[in-house]
């Protein structure tokens, strides 16, 4: 129905909802339908993660340093791109996602609420230095029966066996 309508799907949203792309009209369409129960805009605190819909709502300036992550709508990446880089952020790194373009940014620290308000900008979330989790992954493996024991209950070596667990992100 979406799609006929002229809708483009983003995402499932639970329970029973969808992020679509649609214009004006095609919205207005598709909210006089009996099938569907509302249609809402994508207000940009709805693209804010949880830590920062506080300072976005106090309009809290971020501390000096923060970087932030923009999900950005493929097929807007380059107005998007010129117009964070208007609002006075520094764009550090750019990555594909299954979702749409990763923008890493350094922004001003009083442009959360802009950046929010692009509509280019799908979500945002402060950046979160991944390391790894070699602590966890014996138990999460079987070879130990927690994080903190540390001798196998199988005696494993690992002798003459080549392993590589790689889930840190890299693709």
């Amino acid at each position: 129905v979406l799609k006929d309508a002229g809708a483009s799907v983003v995402s499932f949203v639970p329970n029973n909802a969808y992020l679509v792309r649609a214009s004006a009209a095609v919205a207005r369409d598709l909210a006089a339908r009996p099938e569907v129960q509302s249609v809402l805009p994508y207000e940009p605190y709805y693209k804010l993660k949880a830590r920062l819909l506080e300072p976005a709502v106090e309009q809290t300036p971020l501390a000096g340093g923060t970087t932030l992550n923009l999900l950005v709508f493929t097929e807007d990446r380059d107005a998007t791109r010129a117009q964070v880089q208007q609002l006075g952020a520094q764009v550090l790194a750019e990555d594909r996602s299954p979702f749409g373009v990763v923008l890493r940014v350094n922004p001003p620290s009083a442009s959360l609420a802009a950046l929010a308000g692009l509509p280019g900008v799908q979500e945002i979330e402060l950046v979160h230095r991944r390391v790894a989790a070699n602590d966890l992954s014996r138990a999460e493996l079987g070879v130990a029966t927690d994080a903190l024991t540390t001798s196998n209950y199988l005696n494993l070596t690992g002798a003459g066996v080549t392993v590589n667990i790689n889930d840190t992100g890299v693709d």
